[in-house]
């Protein structure tokens, strides 16, 4: 049986999913993404046309019941 490893808040690894903001959709898709990860990701602005989701691995398992 597979169990996810905790998530140590000093722990500097995380992972980055790279939008390209002319996209149809991605804008959208942008919004939505961190809603879903239960405040364990962020989203940092490149520039005009790109953004970048950092997400912490197993942070919303924290969450979970």
């Amino acid at each position: 049986m597979f169990t996810q490893p905790r998530v140590n808040p000093s722990d500097p690894r995380c992972l980055i999913i790279l939008f390209d903001l002319r996209r149809p959709g991605a804008k959208k898709r942008l919004r939505r993404a961190p809603k879903g990860w239960l405040g364990f990701a962020d989203v940092e602005r490149l520039d005009d046309e790109h953004a970048a989701l950092v997400l912490r691995p197993g942070g919303a398992l924290r969450s979970a019941p």
